[in-house]
């Protein structure tokens, strides 16, 4: 990597005063970076997942959806006030 040499210098103290070193930074960074790619590429195919049900006409109504969601949480109170 081609870092200029005012940045690695200004990196290599900034590493010396948070108490770590050049290396284990670096290696942190690149595992975040790394983590972050992946995360935003799952995201990106679960769009496009979803798209894909909507155009396919895969989709439930909201009041549809409001209700089965009304219905469960009655069937949560009543079973716990059977408790």
């Amino acid at each position: 990597m081609n870092v200029p040499d005012a940045e690695k210098e200004a990196f290599m103290e900034a590493a010396h005063l948070s108490d770590r070193n050049a290396s284990q930074l670096v290696r942190e960074f690149m595992r975040d970076f790394i983590e972050k790619q992946c995360y935003e590429a799952y995201v990106r195919a679960e769009v496009e997942k979803g798209l894909a049900d909507v155009a396919a006409g895969r989709v439930v109504e909201h009041s549809e959806v409001c209700k089965k969601m009304e219905d469960k949480f009655s069937q949560w109170a009543a079973e716990e006030g059977s408790k």
